[in-house]
């Protein structure tokens, strides 16, 4: 019911909005980006030079983005700020706003996207234990991100930190479900398979095996899902 509420608030909006950066439906107290998901020049750059390997230069980038983003939202008193890839993303982080009584105010994917390419750059670096604190900024401002949750589910995954590990990846599956078209195919197999990964490790084989199936029947020809079912077997 909220969700459609805050549907209702930005179709209500100027047609403006269109061309604004934002969208600031009359009488509300939220605001919703008209494009959330186009990406700062920065952001792309500093993704090259991540696969690059060349964490210190992308780290400089990102710095400028955050550097920009938190000076034009500072902290304030009953005011909550998200950063959305898609325009779903954006219309849910309007209503969990107007669910806690505050002003909601949506900026496009950049920001979060920053804080959480700078984990990624600082695990490059050889400073993965910072990185953590990145992810946590970024879901802070994203927590329906399905990719950044189960990057962060990587993250305590590869610290054998089993049960978080599994959280994190069935957090990300469950939100899966505000996924654009394109994507929620790979990113709930992705996480389906993260959450398998685990209970082989925790030596959960008929769980694990559960799970694989279910990552192929979203995508039969998922061939790492086919890969793990094999493991998995073999195992058993």
């Amino acid at each position: 019911m909220v969700l459609l509420m805050a549907i209702a608030l930005v179709v209500s909006a100027d047609g403006a909005a269109a061309t604004a950066a934002t969208a600031q439906p009359r009488g509300s107290n939220v605001s919703v980006p008209a494009e959330p998901g186009a990406k700062d020049r920065r952001i792309e750059q500093a993704t090259d030079l991540i696969f690059d390997k060349r964490p210190v230069e992308a780290i400089a980038l990102l710095d400028q983005v955050i550097q920009e983003y938190e000076a034009a939202h500072p902290p304030k008193r009953d005011t909550v700020y998200y950063s959305a890839r898609s325009l779903t993303e954006a219309l849910l982080y309007a209503s969990l706003g107007m669910t806690q009584g505050a002003q909601a105010i949506v900026t496009d994917r950049n920001w979060a996207d920053a804080y959480f390419l700078k984990g990624f750059a600082l695990i490059d670096a050889d400073r993965a234990n910072e990185a953590i604190g990145w992810f946590d900024k970024a879901l802070a401002l994203s927590p329906k991100n399905a990719h950044m949750l189960a990057e962060r589910a990587e993250w305590y995954k590869a610290r054998h930190e089993w049960d978080r590990a599994y959280e994190e990846f069935d957090a990300a599956r469950g939100a899966t479900d505000f996924s654009e078209e394109d994507v929620v195919k790979a990113e709930k197999g992705r996480a389906i398979r993260g959450m398998a990964f685990v209970r082989v490790e925790q030596n959960r084989l008929d769980e694990a095996e559960r799970l694989i199936r279910q990552a192929l029947e979203i995508d039969p020809s998922d061939q790492k899902a086919l890969s793990e079912l094999q493991y998995i077997q073999s195992r058993h």
